[in-house]
């Protein structure tokens, strides 16, 4: 039995310092990358052409693998697995897709003859192995089934988790980004990017106040506990600095009177 794992979402770049393009196409393509998201929409099987870049490449790593797999974004839904639905799986049978039908559960498929469809941490996901020219590795995707499908993915948000792996299948590289697979990604795109700057306008209000004769107050309201938990430690941070700052001038002005009273008792 294969025991359902958590998902690490952490870059790491490595020490290859891996990263993943997703070129730009034109308007009418099938696919949309809205870098300022990180994130991929694209329509129903189609192909979706990534880049997998390194700075520079390690011999005895050789040969380097990738392993694909994805995750629910939201930590309600981390236990669940991805898959496909019953209506698109049932559809395909046999290798319509280029997948044995045992494996045709996987959301995933990545275009290479050798690709291997395998289950990691508990869940659906592909591996195949990587071939570098000049530092690039291209890889071919397509997405299986729709973000809306009932029973599946049901309007859920997911992140794709793009592993590198050396010879010995250790790990090297790790690279996320979210994927919506829809109808139209030129229309979503445009509607995911102006809800994000809309929530980002709206996700604090500031307010000062004073009390007589009091130190002026300013209370930051803020609704996201992620960005909450960024602009604390920044605030400790900085409090912290302050009163070493503190600390600091008063040791040196507390040593400056020391001197004085010492030349006055001479």
């Amino acid at each position: 039995v294969n025991e359902i794992g958590l998902p690490n979402f952490d870059l790491k770049p490595g020490r290859e310092h891996f990263s993943l393009d997703i070129p730009k196409i034109e308007r009418n393509s099938a696919y949309k990358y809205s870098k300022s998201l990180n994130k991929l929409f694209c329509e129903l099987e189609k192909r979706v052409p990534l880049t997998i870049r390194a700075d520079n490449l390690d011999e005895e790593c050789y040969p380097y693998f990738v392993r694909v797999t994805p995750y629910f974004s939201r930590l309600d839904f981390w236990q669940d697995v991805v898959s496909r639905c019953s209506f698109h799986t049932e559809t395909d049978q046999g290798h319509v897709n280029g997948i044995d039908s045992s494996s045709n559960n996987h959301f995933i498929k990545v275009e290479y003859p050798n690709a291997l469809y395998l289950t990691h941490n508990g869940r659906p996901s592909v591996m195949a192995q990587l071939s570098f020219q000049n530092n690039c590795a291209p890889v071919h995707l397509k997405y299986l089934c729709l973000s809306s499908c009932a029973g599946s993915l049901n309007r859920r948000d997911i992140n794709v988790v793009v592993e590198i792996l050396d010879g010995y299948h250790n790990l090297r590289g790790r690279l996320v980004y979210g994927v919506r697979v829809c109808a139209s990604p030129l229309r979503d795109v445009k509607l995911e990017e102006k809800r994000a700057r809309r929530q980002g306008q709206k996700c604090c209000s500031v307010k000062s106040e004073t009390s007589g004769g009091e130190e002026e107050v300013h209370i930051l309201k803020i609704k996201h506990k992620s960005l909450f938990d960024k602009v604390k430690k920044y605030y400790d941070e900085q409090v912290l600095l302050f009163k070493l700052r503190q600390n600091k001038q008063m040791l040196a002005e507390l040593t400056r009177q020391r001197l004085t009273e010492a030349k006055e008792e001479n």
